[in-house]
């Protein structure tokens, strides 16, 4: 840091180059005027984070000049805000050129996209009016982007770029061509009494359109925690946004030359389709992307998912398709160590293949300490501790899951998920609650129905309607049994309940 003289000079360089009062600076940072003259008198130098602010402030008006370097010398600093260099420190610090207030800001190139999901989370607005809340409002931005930071797969713009356009009103379109991003997330905070909105919007930056949009609310009284709840919540729902926008971007190509990026997309959006021929086509594409790639984790992990299914749907051999998913989750593993989603993937595999759920916790636990908030590992973490009989903490992933990931298209496993346990803890009417809920979008799930009948005749419910959920069971699930239902689960100890239950509804060993 350069000594007080100096500083105050350079502060008044700021003042002039920008021109700005040092009342209006003082606005800007949202501290009091009296503290700002102080600064610029040489009386005192401002601390560490008021320093911050100030870098902000001067980054805002001049966007293309980046983080303010207060040690830099005064000539460098006024060439930089496209101010004309003149001879010696003092003629600057007496008086500036008229027409550097006018002077226009510097254009920004335009960046290209990358080969990733790129996105900017923009400073959000605080509209309550409250100078105050600003550190709040900041502070959760920029923990929002550092969880984004930690999504694998996912290119996040820098806090200090995308504060550059703090108290600016630009068409987004423009902010993602000059930041080279895809995607732009907005937000604004308001406060009434104790009690704080956030809302939040995610856009896509070539159109302008809206991909979603939600509001949060809660009270203010223990500050951190909600802010941690706020950014769980928020990246728990752009997340999946983003995902799904990227499948439909890659849905939308041709299919010629596609690289391995795109025919793993084209994968993922076959797989949520949960049909045989759907599953056999995009393990043809993973295969390919895979021959592109052999390193290519993401690839590995979900094709190691989609033999699974095959395994418990009977899409092909038994053995065969049980046999194909342990290697792919190990492969997968053993590449993408350092990737939440592949570990996910493969623990998953590995904890429904049944012969190593503890292993497969594992790699959904190291998953979850890279990324907190990824709610496909929280899903993934309720089943694996259903698996291993931990019915208490499978409750509470599977809620945790449903809380920060409510507009996940893959919600409705968590509500699925969940009812195992409660099952499993003899609270039947709550079991049958959840699968009732998650029915709606997952017709055609195979456990799901079994679960209903177990459930129904454990509640002793009238015949009638436990005939009419196994008529919908045999819709689904070619020759329904106990042995079928088997296999269609992890290899648990604790399945004596479940033969019960369905043995008791009628269906046959």
């Amino acid at each position: 840091m350069a000594g007080v003289p100096e500083f105050a000079r350079k502060l008044e360089l700021v003042l002039k180059a920008l021109n700005l009062s040092r009342g209006r600076l003082a606005q800007a940072v949202g501290i009091d005027k009296s503290v700002v003259s102080r600064w610029a008198s040489g009386a005192t130098i401002p601390t560490d984070h008021n320093l911050t602010l100030l870098t902000e402030v001067v980054a805002r008006h001049r966007p293309g000049f980046g983080r303010f370097d207060w040690d830099r010398s005064v000539t460098s600093f006024a060439e930089s805000l496209g101010v004309a260099a003149a001879k010696g420190r003092e003629d600057l610090r007496d008086g500036l050129p008229a027409s550097t207030a006018q002077a226009p800001m510097l254009e920004r190139p335009v960046l290209p996209l990358s080969g990733k999901p790129s996105i900017a989370v923009l400073p959000f607005q605080n509209m309550s009016g409250d100078s105050e809340l600003d550190y709040f409002v900041d502070g959760l931005v920029e923990d929002i982007i550092t969880a984004l930071s930690r999504v694998s797969g996912m290119l996040v713009v820098a806090r200090n770029s995308s504060f550059a356009y703090k108290g600016r009103v630009v068409d987004v379109r423009q902010i993602a061509r000059e930041l080279g991003v895809r995607y732009v997330l907005e937000g604004s905070v308001r406060r009434a009494a104790n009690r704080l909105r956030v809302t939040g919007q995610l856009i896509d930056g070539s159109s302008g359109n809206h991909i979603w949009a939600d509001r949060y609310e809660g009270s203010r009284e223990d500050v951190f925690e909600f802010q941690d709840r706020i950014t769980s919540y928020v990246i728990g729902s752009t997340y999946p946004k983003v995902r799904q926008a990227e499948i439909a971007r890659a849905q939308a190509k041709a299919t010629k030359n596609l690289d391995a990026y795109d025919l793993y997309l084209r994968a993922s959006a076959l797989m949520r389709q949960f049909s045989e021929e759907t599953h056999r086509e995009a393990l043809l594409l993973l295969d390919r992307a895979i021959a592109l790639d052999p390193r290519y984790s993401n690839a590995y992990g979900l094709a190691s998912v989609l033999e699974l299914q095959r395994n418990r749907r009977h899409w092909g051999d038994h053995e065969e398709t049980r046999a194909r998913s342990l290697h792919l989750a190990k492969l997968a593993v053993e590449t993408g160590w350092d990737d939440p989603l592949v570990l996910t993937q493969g623990g998953f595999a590995l904890v429904g293949l049944g012969s190593r759920p503890a292993d497969g916790l594992a790699c959904i636990e190291r998953a979850l300490t890279l990324d907190p908030n990824f709610t496909p590992a929280m899903r993934a973490a309720g089943w694996a501790c259903w698996a291993l009989g931990d019915h208490p903490k499978s409750i509470a992933w599977f809620e945790r899951a449903m809380q920060f990931g409510p507009i996940d298209p893959l919600v409705e496993d968590a509500l699925v998920g969940i009812a195992f346990p409660y099952f499993l803890t003899g609270r039947y009417l709550e079991a049958l609650g959840w699968i009732e809920k998650a029915l709606p979008a997952q017709t055609n799930h195979g456990p799901a129905l079994f679960l209903r009948v177990a459930a129904l005749a454990m509640l002793d419910r009238p015949a009638s309607d436990v005939q009419d959920a196994l008529r919908q069971l045999r819709h689904t699930v070619r020759n329904p049994s106990i042995h079928a239902f088997r296999r269609l689960l992890p290899s648990i100890e604790q399945f004596e309940p479940f033969e019960s239950a369905l043995r008791k509804a009628g269906l046959p060993d």
